[in-house]
């Protein structure tokens, strides 16, 4: 019979085994579909605060590349307004970004789902 059939494999070399070290407990966790179903669905709108720092980003990162480079005219309104505008508009953005900054460094990781899981309730 071939090694594959008898599940026996030799080299022709002699491996001394000094040991046999295993970690083969497991912890079982029982709790019902629907709060497993509310955990999750917390726990992904705690994966998408770790992403919402994205757009506001991008759009300071534009507003403060557009902002030196840009002559304010009167056009509608006096060239200050508009500036007051562009200023209040950038302000604005920065405390989103510092927002959505602050709530993705407050979200949760996998090993803290486990833990809510884990909670009897």
């Amino acid at each position: 019979m071939s090694p594959q059939q008898t599940g026996k494999y030799t080299t022709g070399e002699k491996i001394e085994i000094t040991g046999v070290y295993g970690d083969l407990s497991q912890e079982i966790i029982k709790t019902t579909s629907d709060r497993l179903s509310l955990i999750l669905h917390l726990h992904l709108q705690s994966i998408q605060r770790k992403r919402e720092w994205f757009a506001p980003a991008g759009i300071l990162a534009t507003l403060l590349v557009v902002f030196p480079t840009t002559t304010f005219k009167d056009r509608i309104l006096p060239w200050q307004t508009w500036q007051a505008m562009f200023v209040s508009t950038t302000a604005l953005v920065v405390a989103w970004l510092g927002r959505a900054l602050f709530r993705a460094l407050k979200s949760k990781s996998v090993n803290d789902l486990l833990e809510i899981i884990k909670q009897k309730r």
